[in-house]
């Protein structure tokens, strides 16, 4: 798909800090023969990042531009994806579930206020800062890839991104129709989130037909096994969010007073961690470095990502435990790369090779548990 990047670990020469560095190879975008809209796709990441500010999600710190590269000096979020929390779990309790989707509606209400709609909300993308008690998780959403700024001036998102299980069923019509959608698609990815914590697999099953198909219908169930010890109300929730008719599905609003998120813990828990926008000067510790040749001349409103949408990741059952990346080290990933305030911290532990519109998923594996 987009350019080439990596992720290393680095380290600011000024205060010793460790960050997370994405670097992207501006050399292969240039090589590319849609440079314009890949250009047009990383200006539209690096502008929304650069407008995230909040303690549940992960901050852009600078921006950096070599002739050749691009640095997105980020936070480091020492702990892994969910995605593999969850597979190494089976499944969350819902005192766990509920720890987490708490900080996600919070990360999400932020980006909607911002105008940003993520477009690619999945375990793969929610990043676990620090680990409480064993089990409770402060996590960040991460991965603007294919975020979209939808506020006055701009369209509304019209285009086929995201990972096909998390695709709300007004986003496939977008790719049939040419159809405009709006923040609600990021409602029901949060539904499908739900699933998934509570659950432990997807809640459409390819086995039974196209995903496409199933999701436009709303064609999925709570039969699995997992699920027989999951609350009526956390079953409602999932319910409202997956709901197809946009107009009758459950809004940020709706999700932050529903009773299951109401009701308290069912035993003692961590408090929550502070969730709250940060004041810019926060996230700034130096200047950020000019960045224009690359970046400069495109429109922001131009969408630029077409038929885009990753594989996602496998199912949370049936994974190769041993294919699965160390998720329990809280540990940085990688080393740095020389840029004007880093340097390289550590050797390189694992390298992903990722496109810029996303983070790269796990494919082949088996398909989710069949119902009892």
């Amino acid at each position: 798909s987009g350019a080439s990047s990596y992720v290393f670990r680095c380290k600011a020469l000024s205060s010793g800090e460790i960050y997370a560095a994405k670097i992207i190879d501006l050399r292969s975008l240039r090589l590319r023969h849609d440079v314009k809209r890949e250009r047009t796709k990383l200006r539209r990441e690096v502008a929304i990042l650069r407008r995230m500010h909040h303690t549940c999600v992960v901050n852009l710190i600078e921006v950096i531009e070599t002739e050749n590269e691009l640095f997105l000096v980020m936070e480091l979020v020492r702990c892994g994806e969910l995605f593999y929390r969850i597979v190494e779990r089976k499944a969350l309790t819902e005192d766990e579930a509920k720890y987490v989707f708490r900080q996600v509606l919070e990360a999400v209400k932020y980006m909607h206020s911002q105008g940003v709609i993520h477009r690619d909300l999945k375990p793969e993308n929610i990043l676990i800062a620090e680990i409480l008690d064993g089990s409770y998780y402060r996590i960040k959403v991460a991965d603007f890839g294919l975020a979209k700024l939808v506020q006055s001036g701009y369209s509304a998102a019209k285009t086929f991104v995201g990972t096909p299980q998390y695709w709300a069923p007004e986003v496939i019509e977008a790719a049939n129709t040419g159809s405009a959608y709006g923040p609600a698609a990021d409602l029901w990815s949060l539904g499908v989130l739900l699933y998934v914590m509570l659950g432990g697999t997807y809640p459409f099953d390819t086995r039974r037909g196209p995903v496409e198909k199933q999701i436009r219908e709303g064609d999925y169930h709570f039969r699995y096994a997992a699920f027989q010890k999951v609350s009526r109300m956390a079953l409602d929730l999932i319910r409202g969010l997956m709901t197809v008719n946009v107009s009758r599905r459950v809004t940020l609003e709706q999700a932050f007073s529903h009773p299951w998120m109401q009701q308290p813990f069912s035993q003692n828990v961590p408090p929550l961690p502070a969730m709250h926008p940060l004041a810019s000067q926060e996230m700034h510790p130096a200047p950020m470095q000019p960045y224009s040749s690359i970046l400069a001349g495109t429109s922001m409103d131009a969408e630029g990502d077409h038929a885009d949408h990753t594989t996602g990741g496998a199912p949370p059952h049936g994974i190769d435990g041993a294919a699965m990346r160390p998720a329990d080290q809280c540990e940085g990933q990688g080393n740095g790369h020389h840029g004007q305030h880093y340097q390289p911290d550590g050797e390189t532990a694992d390298m992903a090779d990722v496109s810029s519109g996303g983070a790269a998923g796990t494919s082949g594996a088996p398909p989710p548990q069949q119902p009892p």
